[in-house]
């Protein structure tokens, strides 16, 4: 099994705005951090697994061309980016006959559409399979 992680922290520090320079346009979150378990497919196991939970802080967009709103419903001025919770999780299975490994898996697992930065588009789900034919060579 393995467990890991990271965590983001970012705060901008003596900005000054100016007429020159109206907003900093920094543009980040101040907290991010990622976290996962799970277990490696190996020549003993043939069960594998993964799982991902994925936080980022809302922040407010800063730039020239919109102005700060607290409109609830997503117009083009609206300049925060909302906090998003997500989790992704995917299982491997070893097929030793094949010398492969299928793996079964899904991304936002479930399903909230979110967005990372102003004016992207939303993030949605994905679910995939795959097959690893990389142990060939084994």
């Amino acid at each position: 099994f393995f467990v890991g992680g990271n965590f983001a922290t970012n705060e901008l520090k003596n900005f000054t705005p100016s007429p020159e320079v109206a907003y900093s346009g920094f543009n980040t979150p101040k907290n991010r951090f990622n976290l996962n378990f799970g277990k490696r497919v190996s020549g003993v196991n043939k069960f594998g697994f993964n799982v991902a939970y994925k936080h980022q802080d809302s922040f407010n967009w800063q730039t020239n061309f919109v102005v700060p709103t607290t409109a609830s419903v997503p117009l083009f001025s609206n300049t925060i980016v909302p906090a998003t919770n997500v989790i992704d999780a995917q299982a491997s299975y070893k097929v030793s006959s094949l010398k492969s490994v299928v793996k079964v898996g899904a991304t936002n697992l479930f399903g909230k559409p979110y967005f990372q930065a102003y004016g992207s588009a939303s993030t949605g789900s994905m679910v995939y399979v795959s097959i690893n034919f990389d142990e060939l060579m084994n």
